[in-house]
């Protein structure tokens, strides 16, 4: 990759290290949530036991898909809060019942449990009933995934872009082969064609450059598994 694509993404050569954002309005709220000293809301731990509920990542998933527990999708929590956001299935698109899959996001973090496998990383028009590209006003995320690398390597070419100067937010296992990682969107169009022309040819799906293609949705069941966020930018969520 040449140097301007580094330069581009990260507005004038800026680094990506040094740029940081101030928690959302819902992560915030969520994590002044106590029961005396106690915490309501915990984040489930990468390894071992979480520090206040002794339970490991497993065992939280377990009761979150057992309606014992209320789970929160943080992927959600870096949106903004009045973003129109398409969550469901693949074919809840393009009839009047399909309304009730575009909710704000306050709306949607109301939910006591993942709502749907997809999402979509877009903001759409309020009263959308089709999850099109006309209907979408911006796009929040770039989400990069390979259906050919494995997850080592597609985890591999994650850092290759971070090194460039995109910004990573989540990276998301899809209870399958793959990892999908959620970008920040380049703002910059020359970015956006160079990407174009590099991340297919090291394997990633180019289908994730259309602005309404669903993603897997962390929290979600898919064949019995959970699909897991397991990375998630500390400055933009809890």
């Amino acid at each position: 990759m040449n140097r301007n694509l580094s330069d581009t993404v990260t507005n004038g050569g800026t680094s990506a290290a040094k740029q940081t954002r101030p928690l959302p309005a819902k992560a915030t709220e969520l994590l002044n949530d106590r029961n005396g000293i106690m915490p309501c809301w915990v984040r489930s731990p990468k390894i071992g036991a979480e520090y206040y509920s002794g339970f490991s990542r497993a065992k939280l998933y377990e009761l979150a898909g057992a309606g014992k527990i209320r789970s929160v999708s943080i992927t959600l929590c870096k949106f903004r809060r009045t973003d129109v956001v398409w969550i469901g299935g693949l074919q809840d698109s393009g009839r009047p019942e399909s309304a009730g899959n575009f909710k704000t996001v306050e709306e949607w973090l109301k939910c006591n449990r993942a709502p749907g496998q997809f999402i979509c990383p877009a903001n759409f028009k309020n009263n959308s009933i089709a999850r099109s590209n006309a209907n979408i006003v911006d796009r929040r995320f770039l989400v990069v995934e390979s259906d050919v690398l494995n997850k080592n390597e597609v985890g591999a070419v994650f850092r290759f872009l971070m090194e460039c100067g995109l910004i990573l937010v989540a990276v998301v296992d899809t209870a399958g082969k793959s990892l999908h990682g959620w970008f920040d969107y380049p703002s910059c169009e020359s970015a956006l064609d160079e990407l174009k022309l590099i991340l297919p040819a090291l394997k990633c799906d180019p289908k994730l450059f259309t602005a309404s293609q669903p993603v897997r949705l962390p929290g979600a069941v898919r064949d019995g598994k959970f699909q897991r966020l397991i990375y998630s930018r500390t400055e933009s969520c809890i």
